[in-house]
């Protein structure tokens, strides 16, 4: 709330000496703070004013920071389609001005998008890719994020395939036992 607190403050004095940069600095800043307090809607009332701004001052690096923020705020929507285009276009513009810590965060979301849509295979190429740059960048938070979320899917999909080992053996057992209602409840919840 405090954080909140000072860039809205911020943003009344840029306003009133009509500091464009300074303005566009604290919508984004008043965008992280709503993203952290999952105020999605807000945050990107905000993103939107950011990227206004910093694409009418030609900041192609903050337009590249607006878009990455306005991913993230579309991932926790669950708009997978936009937050991929905005992810997309952020990664874009650090390939260009060859940012490669920014480029390593850019393929961590998308690492992260595809996990939640439960693309497994296509969310560890990016988490790989993604860290292997970060390595290059020297970028040790994202590094320590990229091997978190690897782990994390991995610990997922073995726990599935756990699951999925102990669901058969049990439709084994039923099969012989002549359990037909409890053998379809259980193929339902593989097909699951």
């Amino acid at each position: 709330g405090k954080a909140l607190h000072y860039h809205l403050e911020a943003l009344r004095l840029f306003e009133q000496t009509d500091s464009k940069k300074g303005q566009s600095f604290c919508y984004q800043g008043i965008c992280e703070n709503f993203i952290e307090l999952k105020n999605y809607r807000k945050a990107l009332e905000y993103v939107k004013k950011s990227l206004a701004l910093k694409t009418e001052l030609a900041d192609k690096r903050g337009v590249g920071n607006a878009y990455s923020s306005m991913g993230r705020i579309y991932l926790g929507l669950k708009n997978y389609n936009e937050a991929h285009a905005a992810i997309s276009r952020s990664l874009s513009i650090a390939k260009e001005l060859q940012l490669k810590a920014e480029e390593a965060k850019q393929l961590l979301s998308l690492g992260r998008l595809f996990a939640e849509k439960k693309s497994v295979t296509t969310a560890l190429d990016y988490f790989t890719s993604g860290r292997n740059l970060a390595l290059e960048a020297g970028d040790s938070t994202s590094v320590v994020l990229a091997n978190r979320e690897m782990a994390t899917l991995q610990n997922i999909t073995k726990e599935q395939e756990l699951a999925e080992k102990r669901l058969l053996s049990n439709i084994h057992s039923l099969k012989a036992n002549g359990n037909k209602k409890e053998e379809i409840f259980i193929y339902n919840t593989l097909a699951e």
